[in-house]
């Protein structure tokens, strides 16, 4: 049972519980560029609610929920039509085994991704890069790399 336990759920809530979320969803992305531009900037992305109270809506905090909010947002992506499936994970994490200022890394594969990388992150939203920014921390190797990366 959810809601206000004062306030009865409807008797249909289980059968248009998924459709009411998807057009929630719709709604909020077409009043909030933000937020339409951060989820567009997903790109392949799996989405996942992490929650160990809610099995239906999240992932229930092991995995074992149906994590009904990240399908419904990734399908509501997908759908958009300039969705491009587009993105790159940092370089640390992209190449955890590989120190920056390795050689063959600057002038090998690191510079053919940061290329790609770059190009790709400066052509989100700056409140997408924002959000991505806040969610992956560089490593302690990486810090002084991502500050000369924002400079270029």
């Amino acid at each position: 049972m959810c809601g206000n336990k004062n306030r009865p759920v409807r008797d249909d809530w289980d059968l248009v519980k998924d459709e009411i979320m998807t057009l929630v969803i719709r709604t909020k992305i077409e009043q909030h560029k933000a937020v339409r531009d951060i989820l567009l900037s997903t790109g392949n992305c799996t989405l996942i609610k992490h929650a160990s109270n809610d099995p239906y809506w999240a992932d229930n905090g092991n995995d074992s929920g149906k994590n009904m909010l990240g399908t419904i947002l990734m399908k509501v992506r997908n759908s958009l039509p300039d969705y491009t499936g587009t993105f790159y994970l940092p370089q640390w994490l992209a190449y955890p085994d590989v120190h920056p200022y390795d050689i063959f890394w600057r002038m090998g594969t690191g510079e053919d991704y940061i290329m790609k990388y770059g190009k790709w992150f400066y052509s989100i939203s700056e409140d997408a890069q924002r959000e991505y920014k806040r969610y992956f921390k560089p490593s302690k190797d990486w810090e002084d790399t991502d500050d000369e990366e924002d400079e270029g």
